[in-house]
């Protein structure tokens, strides 16, 4: 399977004109910040519901906005782990990162060939991902929004009726525990509905610069 990956050390590396880590291209000014890294979510969690073998670049699961260099005696191209005990951001991030890698080993489909784009609405930022194994009831099914506004009662296809559960949400990890997650409390229920070319349909809750996983079942 071919590796893939949202940060390399060519996109990184301090002698690149225009490198930048996730955040950083989306926040400049402070990466940390609820801009970055909900952005820096929402793609980590299209690399690990990819096909292939997604690849994390150093520091990438705890946030980290410095440019790498192989030049270890410039510090400020060294990965900043002290930033994880001062910063609730970094660590919530890579709680994130962490839960995110756990439902990739937990659900097989995430592991398996089989993938397809079910949306791809770049007006409304919406990427609807499908991963399935065949002959087996274990379709997973990513929800990706680039929005800055969250979305309510926002209609995607799902490919069996009954109840999906919602086994990751990407606004949880702000502020972990979020109190006030925008989501839909764990499961929502697909109606036989269809939509995006499938059988069924469910009305979900997505974050703003949000990720949600679901799961049958």
């Amino acid at each position: 399977m071919i590796p893939q990956f949202v940060e390399n050390q060519d996109e990184t590396y301090a002698g690149h004109d225009g490198a930048a880590r996730v955040a950083a291209l989306a926040d400049a000014a402070d990466p940390s910040a609820w801009y970055g890294r909900s952005r820096a979510r929402v793609a980590l969690a299209i690399l690990l519901a990819a096909s292939g073998i997604p690849s994390l670049f150093m520091g990438q699961e705890a946030l980290e906005s410095r440019l790498w260099s192989d030049d270890p005696s410039n510090p400020n191209t060294l990965i900043n782990w002290q930033a994880l005990s001062t910063d609730p951001a970094r660590r919530d991030f890579l709680r994130f990162a962490t839960d995110a890698i756990a439902q990739r080993r937990r659900l097989p489909a995430l592991r398996g060939p089989r993938i397809r784009v079910s949306r791809a609405n770049s007006f409304e930022r919406v990427l609807v991902v499908h991963r399935w194994l065949e002959g087996q009831a274990a379709d997973v099914v990513l929800v990706a929004s680039l929005d800055e506004r969250a979305k309510l009662g926002y209609r995607i296809g799902l490919p069996q009726s009954g109840p999906w559960r919602e086994c990751l949400n990407s606004d949880v990890y702000d502020g972990f525990p979020n109190p006030n997650p925008v989501g839909n409390d764990g499961s929502v229920n697909a109606e036989p509905i269809p939509w995006d070319g499938f059988t069924a349909s469910a009305a979900l809750n997505i974050p703003a610069n949000g990720a949600l996983l679901l799961a049958r079942g």
